[in-house]
């Protein structure tokens, strides 16, 4: 029993971490780059205003007050 056990370990130190870390980079890359997606794109919700917000019709950048067709002198 001892010598299974003993052959179980070294098989599994050389081939079972490499099988392990095969599976495992790839989703933790997989995993990283989705949550990053999810907090910019929660992070771009959170940074702008809402379009009924009356800041985007009547704030300071609203085109009420600029002339999109300048005339020509």
């Amino acid at each position: 029993m001892e010598m299974m056990s003993n052959l179980q370990e070294s098989y599994m130190s050389r081939h079972g971490g490499k099988r392990y870390w095969a599976l495992a980079i790839p989703t933790y890359v997989m995993v990283t780059l989705v949550l990053v997606v999810g907090f910019y794109i929660g992070f771009n919700f959170m940074s702008t205003p809402p379009p009924t917000s009356l800041n985007t019709i009547f704030g300071k950048l609203e085109l009420g007050g600029t002339v999109l067709c300048p005339k020509r002198y």
